[in-house]
């Protein structure tokens, strides 16, 4: 065996090896989650429909050949390099020790790189977490040595190409002087569009807090793109969510209906309880829009074409998202997901809000590159959607900041630090709806347009967690991190919620404190846009002729679970409850079992609010006393067991409506009971006929 074929096997089992302990680093936490979901679904669900399913297996498998072939070429490099210093010196380039060296220190470059770049990396094991100083230094050391062998090896290359073979080099400079000199084509003039019909742009920024947007000084610094395009716009400054999750709310947002109404009701919820409704962009594609949807979070929403979309730019969805997900997070895809020449090759993860590598401006690139082909093929008016999930828990994410490489910031995930960490993440948003934005302009879509930006939801950061009082003035820490998980968090149900007519320029920096939600942005921009729909169609009302300050307002909250509900969450308890609560469909979804579909609905706390009073059905006691039904008042933060509340005219009227609005809603234990018997006449509900009901 000669020498390059001996370096050339070394190479190959260095880099299955360091392939083989990065795969383990990055799916052992993964693996309890698997196991579980193996054991509860047995040969159903996973083990019928998905690990049998050709498609994911097709997708996994290739994943891990291209995984393969870029760890193999990787540490082929010291191999060249090596022939190319060498060359002629049969001695020095046999030197094999030589060439594990290189390919060790490689690989402590490698990880060193991947431990600053992405800090939630699992595929870590030089602990710089504490700052280890031989780390630090043996890491740098390795970054300096690689890149003088490679630096070294090129320089050596392009010398003996030029003495060599000068034709070649020649020929090369000619080439590179005609390319730079040439006249490079300028951008293509965008497709004149029908000037009668607006765009539409809905940005929506998950997770983001009035108080961080627009409602502190420090908003304008925070996010100055945001904060400008507010200052040009219709702020809505008391607007809600019905509900603090993701999927329910996008539906709807999209419906303009209650998530009672619309069927969907927590975030993967089978499409098959969905009713009948057109959704918006059913509509405007019905009426010659082209219609654009892009995310970087798929994993809990199941938002894709069939909601009315042309086109779909996301990471990808289903059960394969979770399964190569769970095995992507390695060195070096993590740093070649993130290159723009690599970035479409590992797409599930360099668009992926989920990935351990996942960067902001990788996904805005990628954004950027396929909606300028899509806007340039289309002479329609466009309906573009865009959902920016990097101010989602746990707000982490990567950048290329070179300044970490040597310098560690302790940032971590503990909730002491939970404010800094989503600053930062809304901040990156900001940037991202920048970007966006300064596109579109460019490419001349928003010249006439109608622009939306909202929030789904809010997010709790773990303060204000006894905010709220009970009637002798003792706290009740309502208040849990995330979202979703109790109506008492206003931090969850306030959102942004700003509306921009290109068309009407002098609504420039008006706003609107009338009580709004976002089940009214769908009928609004029907309204705006000229497009009638029968009465009764939407359970929202069109923002263009709010008025009422009086408003009924609803709340529910989200699938509630023990790992969601304390002041941090813990992840590796929600993938192993989630993988044995899910099953994947027949295409590779991922849906929640039907059969808990009733005990979910069951457990929802529900909400009316009208006037900062809200009337809350509590489903289990034992959380709070032994009270079913109590009355928050938001204006002063306390809560009165409704036998309690002072104006017992107003909580009838409040329990009148309430029954009224879930008349339609049977899978509310309180209906048959409490609204039949105790809202028409028989007085106030207690906590025995709660019980009984």
């Amino acid at each position: 065996m000669n020498p390059f074929s001996r370096q050339f096997l070394l190479a190959v089992v260095v880099a299955l090896s360091v392939l083989a302990c990065g795969l383990y680093l990055s799916a052992i936490n993964y693996l309890p989650a698997l196991k579980t979901a193996f054991k509860a679904t047995s040969t159903t669900a996973l083990g019928h429909e998905a690990i049998a399913n050709f498609t994911i297996l097709l997708h996994l498998f290739g994943f891990l050949l291209t995984t393969s072939g870029a760890y193999l070429f990787i540490y082929l490099i010291p191999v060249l390099a090596q022939r190319q210093l060498f060359a002629g010196k049969p001695k020095e380039r046999d030197s094999l020790p030589l060439a594990t060296f290189v390919m060790f220190m490689m690989t402590i470059a490698l990880f060193y790189l991947n431990e600053h770049l992405f800090r939630l990396s699992t595929a870590n094991f030089l602990s710089l977490k504490n700052g280890n100083a031989i780390s630090n230094i043996l890491g740098g050391f390795s970054l300096i040595f690689i890149s003088l062998i490679v630096t070294s090896a090129a320089i050596v290359s392009f010398w003996r190409i030029v003495v060599r073979r000068p034709q070649i080099a020649a020929g090369a400079a000619a080439a590179g002087i005609l390319v730079a000199w040439s006249p490079w084509p300028g951008p293509h003039a965008p497709p004149q569009r029908e000037e009668s019909r607006p765009n539409v742009v809905m940005v929506g920024i998950d997770s983001l807090r009035p108080d961080h947007a627009f409602e502190t000084a420090q908003s304008k610094n925070l996010m100055p793109s945001l904060s400008a395009f507010i200052d040009e716009s219709i702020l809505f400054t008391d607007a809600s969510t019905v509900i603090g999750r993701s999927y329910p709310a996008w539906i709807s947002i999209f419906s303009g209906q209650y998530p009672h109404v619309s069927g969907i009701r927590y975030n993967l919820q089978p499409r098959t309880f969905l009713k009948e409704i057109t959704m918006l962009p059913q509509r405007l594609r019905d009426e010659g829009y082209t219609t654009v949807f892009a995310t970087d979070e798929t994993r809990f929403s199941n938002i894709d074409s069939q909601f009315g979309f042309d086109h779909v730019i996301s990471p990808g969805q289903g059960f394969e998202d979770f399964l190569i997900i769970a095995f992507a997070d390695l060195p070096l895809i993590n740093i070649l997901s993130n290159t723009p020449v690599l970035e479409r090759l590992f797409r599930i993860v360099s668009l992926n809000r989920q990935s351990k590598a996942y960067m902001p401006s990788t996904f805005s690139r990628q954004l950027e590159a396929r909606l300028a082909k899509i806007l340039q093929d289309t002479e329609k008016p466009v309906l573009l959607v865009v959902d920016f999930d990097v101010a989602h828990y746990p707000y982490h994410f990567s950048a290329w900041d070179l300044t970490l490489l040597f310098k560690r910031n302790g940032a971590e995930t503990s909730s002491g630090q939970i404010p800094d960490l989503y600053r930062r993440a809304v901040a990156a948003a900001d940037q991202q709806f920048s970007r966006l934005m300064r596109k579109l302009e460019q490419a001349g879509i928003l010249e006439n347009s109608i622009s939306l930006v909202f929030s789904d939801h809010g997010e709790n950061l773990g303060e204000g967690q006894s905010s709220y009082r009970n009637h002798t003035g003792q706290p009740i820490p309502f208040g849990m991190v995330g979202h979703g998980i109790s109506i008492f968090d206003d931090w969850t149900h306030d959102v942004v919620l700003a509306l921009k007519d290109s068309r009407y320029p002098e609504n420039a920096g008006a706003t609107v404190d009338l009580p709004v939600e976002i089940v009214d942005i769908a009928p609004t921009l029907l309204s705006m846009l000229a497009i009638e729909t029968p009465n009764g169609t939407f359970s929202g009302r069109n923002l263009v002729e709010a008025k009422n300050p009086d408003r009924y307002r609803l709340r529910e909250s989200g699938v509630r679970m023990p790992a969601l509900m304390g002041d941090e969450i813990d992840e590796i308890a929600i993938a192993k409850t989630a993988m044995a609560n899910y099953v994947v469909t027949e295409d590779g979804r991922l849906e929640m079992r039907p059969e808990l579909h009733k005990p979910i609905l069951a457990n929802k706390q529900r909400g009316l609010e009208i006037n900062g009073v809200m009337l809350t059905y509590l489903p289990n006691p034992g959380e709070r006393g032994d009270l079913y039904w109590v009355i928050v008042d938001r204006n002063t933060k306390e809560i009165f067991p409704f036998n309690d509340y002072p104006n017992t005219e107003h909580a009838t009227r409040l329990l009148m409506r309430f029954c009224e609005v879930y008349s339609s809603d049977r899978y509310f234990p309180g209906t048959n009971s409490d609204c039949d018997s105790q809202a028409f006449g028989d007085g106030p509900p207690n906590s025995q006929t709660a019980d009984e009901g």
